[in-house]
């Protein structure tokens, strides 16, 4: 049954799409800041050292983020759905039980990380004066992830909660203060690595407390709803967002194998100069991924009101918007891509920043290809189609990646091997096209799966 009234249903898809996808983009971009802004100012006004700590946790952080991830968007979708059937008893279950399943997960991860510290830094690759780094560092960040985590779902559902320009400036506000307190703990008063992790603490505490207070305050669609006990619920929320845990993840153990190969052959430098390029790429996915981000809640609601034809509207908007995305991020990284990781590493570092713009003039295809798959693997999940989706972002993010990286690297030397990353892409683009063309809003029809 249809909600009347409705504005995800009803009205210009154009508009609607862009009423979701800039606070996403924004919102997205804000929540995901944290590792880059430390790392930023870790680099420049703490030391190498202390930089390599930094870098090191982000397989960690992949980890973490990827379970929010995968409860909060999955959540969404279900959510989304309901509200779209006119159930928001349901809806709103979902809710409270997606937020209190993500409180438990993150306190969890807070005990196990305390409690193995050391097992973790091993692992992690960190020893000696990178250890104490990362000590200090995850002493603190530790108690702000759980946090960020927190954060991560409530932001979620406030904009299914019809709210999400309310969603984005809590996001902006733990940004910008997490920017500000990073300069002024690092750059003015000098006080080391272990106050990166505390500014990201108080800026996580400001941002989960303003979205808590929107969400109880504010008149939205959603309410804390406790009496029902169908928490295998939570279970099908996972499955519905496990693409999205995929894509997180496989990026740290992506970032492991490069890492070894670069040391193998250009070593010390060939990681430092990775290190800015790994950034580079973040913040490119992240920006794509906040412009596409805007798809699921939209295409679930309409799939469960029964209007496919919204849908295939909307996928119109969104291919249009990555697509520009993605020349705007191509033009960017050919450009200014040297003089962006000069932010990172010191000018004198004359060697990295050539090894830099080597690496961006190989790889440069990504910043347009993942657009794609990222919005398609995102519409897979809106539309309850969990494997194609989780095919996807295991070919652009894991198995083409190492699988390139190793074959390159062994069997092609006289190549840069990093042009295995454009390459699984482009492969993994050609997959995700196919994936939506078999499964576009009216063949899905025809076939049955809406009921």
């Amino acid at each position: 049954m249809e909600v009347q009234g409705n504005k995800v249903t009803e009205g210009s898809v154009f508009k609607l799409f862009w009423t979701y996808a800039i606070p996403s983009l924004i919102g997205i971009v804000s929540i995901t800041t944290a590792s880059v802004v430390d790392g930023l100012f870790v680099g420049r006004y703490v030391g190498a050292d202390a930089l390599v700590a930094v870098t090191l946790c982000i397989p960690f952080f992949t980890l973490v983020f990827g379970l929010a991830l995968m409860l909060s968007v999955g959540g969404c979708v279900e959510a989304g759905i309901a509200l779209g059937e006119g159930d928001r008893i349901k809806a709103s279950a979902v809710f409270t039980k997606i937020v209190c399943s993500v409180l438990l997960l993150a306190l969890v991860i807070l005990g196990v990380s305390l409690a193995c510290q050391d097992s973790l830094f091993k692992l992690l690759g960190g020893s000696g004066v990178v250890a104490e780094y990362m000590g200090a560092y995850m002493d603190v960040l530790g108690y702000a992830l759980v946090l960020q985590m927190m954060g991560m779902a409530c932001y979620y559902f406030l904009r299914v909660a019809g709210k999400p320009e309310l969603g984005t400036v809590a996001l902006v506000a733990g940004a910008v203060s997490n920017i500000v307190l990073d300069y002024i703990f690092l750059k003015e008063l000098e006080l080391g690595i272990a106050w990166a992790a505390w500014a990201t603490l108080f800026s996580q505490a400001l941002q989960f407390g303003l979205l808590l207070l929107f969400l109880w305050k504010k008149q939205t669609r959603l309410e804390w709803v406790l009496e029902r006990k169908e928490w295998g619920i939570v279970g099908r929320c996972a499955r519905n967002g496990f693409s999205e845990f995929v894509n997180e993840v496989s990026v740290g153990v992506v970032i492991f194998l490069i890492n070894y190969l670069m040391l193998s052959r250009y070593g010390v430098a060939g990681v430092a100069a990775f290190s800015v390029i790994n950034y580079l790429i973040f913040v490119s996915v992240m920006l794509t991924f906040g412009v596409a981000d805007g798809v699921p809640p939209l295409v679930g609601e309409n799939y469960g009101a029964g209007k496919l034809d919204r849908i295939g509207k909307v996928m119109v908007v969104a291919f249009g918007a990555v697509l520009c995305m993605g020349g705007v991020l191509v033009l960017s990284a050919l450009t200014v891509g040297v003089e962006i990781a000069q932010w990172f590493v010191n000018v004198s570092e004359a060697n990295v920043l050539e090894l830099v713009q080597d690496i961006l003039w190989v790889i440069w295809p990504i910043f347009m290809l993942h657009g794609v798959n990222i919005l398609v693997a995102l519409y897979l999940t809106g539309m309850r189609k969990v494997g194609e989706s989780a095919m996807i972002a295991l070919s652009r993010s894991l198995v083409l990646p190492v699988l390139f990286l190793v074959v390159v690297f062994y069997c092609y030397p006289d190549y840069p091997f990093f042009v295995a990353l454009p390459l699984a892409e482009a492969l993994t683009c050609i997959l995700a096209i196919w994936c939506f063309i078999q499964n576009k809003p009216n063949k899905l029809v025809k076939g049955g799966v809406h009921g």
